[in-house]
């Protein structure tokens, strides 16, 4: 979704070292997107993309844009993931 792309393009804006390991939760977003929620993950992630709990050189952006079905059938989800090494 729309969401989820800005959101990444914002993340890649930033230096290596700005972007925090961690989960950000937003349950609401500023319109035009007020129906969705967003989930952004960072995490430092090893040669073998696997997460890895030490330092490494390579962070892994996870994006998941979620929104209820408008047929009220459960929600609905989709996720971006994008890798930034350190230059």
């Amino acid at each position: 979704t729309l969401c989820s792309q800005e959101k990444i393009e914002e993340l890649l804006s930033k230096s290596f070292s700005e972007l925090a390991i961690g989960t950000v939760v937003e349950s609401s977003l500023p319109a035009p997107f007020e129906k969705f929620g967003r989930t952004t993950k960072i995490s430092f992630i090893d040669s073998s993309l696997q997460e890895s709990i030490p330092a490494t050189t390579f962070k892994k952006i996870e994006i998941t844009a979620s929104w209820k079905s408008p047929l009220k059938i459960g929600n609905k989800e989709v996720k971006l993931i994008t890798l930034f090494a350190e230059k």
